[in-house]
């Protein structure tokens, strides 16, 4: 999971807020301000030694590659680690999204179809939030993705997927052959503000659907 200060005051009010006590020379405020933050973040086991912001997270490298696939018994169940990317307009979050059971359907000595992963990338983050270490990686592209507009317009399907493929061909799949694949008929579609999942809201940006030689069906 994901914290961000906007769960309990948005980060641009903090900002605007500070901004407005400097300029009319109320110091005590921006102290106040300041000591609510640390506040809202030290009760909810928020250190600086648990959670980082996309520039601090430690760098993917070739160790955190995963050895296995994740159990996944629900959709709340997790997929194991996700990325901060960044591209022309900041950083988005990066995830995988494997078949429930997937770790009993597939296996790394398989012999059938190849695993079909989904891949997420959000609309950019706030810069200010705050992420697990434990769970998330910093990740450099090879290139700058260039999105324009909105992420999730249709004109950016191109570099949606050219993304995708690079992180997950360089971290899940990291020794395995990524083709593309696709749910419900398409390889790549937009999760605009209106699109819905089984009924509730879908994370804007872009799904992404390919398989991944590493593991395949038992």
């Amino acid at each position: 999971m994901r914290y961000r200060m906007a769960k309990a005051i948005k980060p641009f009010l903090v900002c605007a807020a500070v901004a407005m006590g400097l300029a009319a020379g109320v110091s005590a405020q921006t102290a106040a301000q300041s000591d609510f933050a640390k506040s809202y973040y030290e009760k909810r086991g928020i250190t600086n030694k648990t959670h980082g912001t996309s520039a601090s997270l430690a760098a993917f490298t070739a160790k955190d590659t995963p050895r296995s696939l994740p159990k996944r018994t629900s959709a709340w169940s997790g997929n194991g680690l996700e990325f901060l990317v960044r591209h022309s307009q900041g950083a988005s979050v990066v995830g995988m999204n494997y078949p429930l059971n997937v770790d009993r359907i597939y296996a790394s000595g398989g012999r059938g179809a190849a695993v079909p992963i989904s891949v997420h990338i959000s609309e950019p983050e706030h810069p200010g939030a705050r992420y697990p270490r434990q769970n998330y990686r910093r990740f450099t592209t090879e290139r700058q993705y260039v999105f324009k507009g909105k992420i999730w317009r249709k004109s950016n399907r191109a570099e949606a997927i050219a993304l995708a493929r690079e992180v997950l061909s360089a971290t899940h799949c990291r020794g395995g052959q990524v083709t593309e694949a696709e749910v419900a008929g398409q390889h790549a579609y937009p999760l605009t503000p209106r699109t819905r999942i089984n009924g509730s809201p879908a994370e804007p940006g872009w799904s992404v659907a390919f398989r991944c030689s590493r593991w395949r069906e038992r």
